[in-house]
């Protein structure tokens, strides 16, 4: 991972993406660059395409929170995924992350409870906040 330092150089944000979701190198491999820009370089935040409000549930997990990460994630009706709030396409409680996303979560809540600086996550997929900014940018603001 260490040629990624000077890839990074001093920037702030940095966007991993792939080419499909689902596919478990593609989590494996997020997972290891994930923990060389928290461990190695200090990175603090951990934003993922999750929606907004959930995400706040997730971060209060991280941070040592009570619950399950495995039920937080599920979708819940148990599989079926929608893209509402209003149940057209099965009204989603998480967004049945696969499983290396629990494993990062796991990692993250762990590595937390050590910090000085502890990582915070933020859910920022703005069609699952129902369109509106303001819980994606609330806890930016803060």
């Amino acid at each position: 991972m260490e040629p990624l330092r000077d890839l990074v150089g001093d920037a702030r944000v940095v966007a991993l993406g792939e080419s499909s979701h689902q596919i478990r190198e593609f989590g494996l491999m997020r997972h290891r660059i994930l923990r060389f820009l928290i461990e190695r370089l200090g990175f603090t935040v951990y934003a993922m395409e999750y929606g907004a409000a959930e995400g706040r549930a997730v971060d209060a997990w991280v941070q040592g929170g009570s619950g399950d990460i495995d039920d937080l994630l599920a979708p819940a009706n148990g599989g079926a995924q929608g893209n509402g709030a209003d149940g057209a396409g099965g009204s989603v409680k998480g967004l049945g992350q696969p499983a290396e996303c629990g494993d990062t979560l796991r990692w993250l809540r762990h590595h937390n409870s050590g910090a000085a600086q502890p990582v915070r996550f933020v859910g920022c997929d703005i069609p699952m906040a129902g369109g509106s900014l303001r819980p994606v940018l609330e806890p930016v603001a803060a």
